[in-house]
């Protein structure tokens, strides 16, 4: 059994991912090695609509994190998931 980490994101914001994420390394840098993820933006605000799946995508990258997938409900999020393969 593979266990997953789903990371929710609250905000579309990926230089502040990329500062939380550092931060997280900062305090165990093997705590992300090469980590299955699902990538979840279903709840984020109506506001922030407007993703850049591939930039947050490699933002994860960098810090170990491997996206094996988006949860996403919007058709938008889900094209583009798609789209990235």
């Amino acid at each position: 059994m593979l266990a997953i980490t789903v990371m929710e994101l609250s905000r579309n914001d990926s230089a502040l991912l990329d500062q939380q994420l550092a931060s997280k390394v900062a305090q165990a840098p093997n705590f992300f090695s090469n980590t299955p993820l699902v990538l979840a933006v279903d709840k984020l605000p109506a506001a922030e609509t407007k993703l850049d799946l591939s930039e947050l995508i490699a933002v994860c990258r960098k810090h170990g994190l491997r996206t094996l997938a988006v949860r996403a409900s919007s058709e938008e999020h889900i094209a583009a998931a798609n789209a990235l393969d």
